[in-house]
């Protein structure tokens, strides 16, 4: 937790723009809508120094403390292609976790098509790039490993997430 909060410090000194991506193994969008009250740490604030021992409990208010003003992030909203009841359950997991048929049915070919669907991989920008949504792409059938079966290869998949997109003006 030290060393990345210190990376994105270090990157946003005297730079007119940041890009953060990539697999949190966390919802980020959960951990930004929870009350400004609720605790960053099990000890202390999101500014005191790190202590050994001491967890993390929400890390995007966590590197995102607003110390130093330059490291400030926006989180980019995420949104869904496909019909919209894949669209529907994209929103959903913005706000509570989803129930595991419903991450299934978000997994499956005819959605998104891989194993994680929606939570876990993020952008994250400074506040002057302009950009505010990521776009999941679906990987259909790709997002499947399956062995090989008699007259068929094994099947790899590209990866258990789903891509994100941006479209972003520096």
């Amino acid at each position: 937790m030290p060393a990345l909060e210190a990376w994105i410090e270090a990157q946003s000194a005297g730079v007119a723009a940041l890009v953060v991506l990539g697999d949190f193994n966390r919802n980020l969008q959960h951990e930004q809508r929870e009350a400004a009250a609720a605790p960053v740490r099990s000890q202390g604030t999101a500014v005191d120094p790190h202590r050994s021992g001491n967890r993390v409990r929400n890390l995007w208010r966590e590197v995102n403390d607003g110390a130093p003003a330059t490291s400030a992030l926006v989180l980019l909203d995420t949104q869904c292609p496909g019909e919209p009841a894949v669209g529907a359950l994209c929103e959903q997991a913005k706000v509570a976790a989803l129930p595991r048929p419903d991450v299934q049915q978000l997994g499956g070919s005819a959605a998104l098509g891989c194993r994680n669907p929606v939570g876990l991989d993020h952008i994250a920008v400074s506040p002057r790039v302009k950009g505010r949504v990521a776009t999941k792409v679906a990987v259909g059938l790709m997002g499947r490993t399956s062995p090989a079966r008699e007259g068929r290869s094994a099947l790899l998949a590209v990866s258990d997430h789903c891509p994100l997109t941006a479209d972003l003006d520096f």
